[in-house]
């Protein structure tokens, strides 16, 4: 079937993994999971993470395949 891709590399960094996406700029995105909403909002991620991006639109990987990122 036809349809959009996304190359990435993840890595296993400070309790959670980055995504480093292929493409121009680079994108990478760190991810952690939480076993609650409580534990969520008491995590402080490592001094590398610049902002948050769990809810913007341009960051869902279906999003960054149809951009060809």
């Amino acid at each position: 079937l036809k349809g959009n891709a996304v190359k990435k590399r993840r890595y296993s960094v400070a309790g959670g993994s980055v995504d480093v996406y292929e493409g121009t700029p680079i994108l990478a995105v760190f991810e952690a999971e939480f076993e609650s909403e409580g534990e969520a909002e008491r995590y402080r991620p490592p001094g590398f993470v610049l902002e948050e991006v769990t809810h913007d639109e341009p960051y869902p990987g279906a999003v960054l395949a149809m951009r060809g990122e």
